[in-house]
């Protein structure tokens, strides 16, 4: 399919949807798949990509784990702001949603860590093979905006949302 046609930005700002409205579909959207492009910048400031599985929970925050030994770790620890895409998992996907997002929480203590895993695994249920690793860790990141990007009929309509 070819995009034909560019709609202009649907936002709350610009009065084409209420920020409630919007907020559902952009949750409804990422609470759909479960694999995500992380971005982030390494300890050189260079950025980095990776794909990771993650869940978003009803107040609109991201989780994700990974091994503290994992140069990826001490990245995000010194660098929180991270950015973050999620395609529709579907050849020729057009739906596309792009987020800011910050982390606001690493979890690594065993009973709280095990709780956020089990809580996880019923959001996402592909298999998470780091887990078991004795230095895994989970990390929450706040949304602070995101921007939903839908050529699926033809017509590219970009949705903007600002927390």
């Amino acid at each position: 399919m070819k995009i034909d046609n560019i709609i202009d930005i649907i936002s709350p700002e610009s009065g084409d949807i209420d920020k409630e409205t919007l907020h559902k579909m952009i949750y409804t959207y990422l609470d759909k798949y479960n694999k995500m492009i992380l971005a982030y910048n390494n300890e050189a400031g260079e950025p980095v990509q990776s794909l990771m599985l993650y869940a978003i929970d009803e107040d609109f925050n991201i989780h994700f784990g990974t091994l503290k030994r994992f140069p990826k770790y001490e990245a995000l620890v010194q660098n929180p702001p991270l950015s973050i895409t999620v395609q529709e998992e579907k050849e020729n996907g057009y739906k596309v949603a792009t987020i800011k997002a910050v982390i606001t929480e690493e979890l690594s203590e065993k009973e709280k860590l095990q709780e956020r895993l089990n809580w996880f695994r019923t959001k996402n249920s592909c298999e998470y093979y780091l887990e078991n690793e004795e230095d895994f860790v989970m990390f929450k990141a706040q949304i602070l905006s995101a921007r939903l990007l839908d050529g699926s009929d033809g017509s590219l309509v970009r949705f903007d949302l600002t927390l």
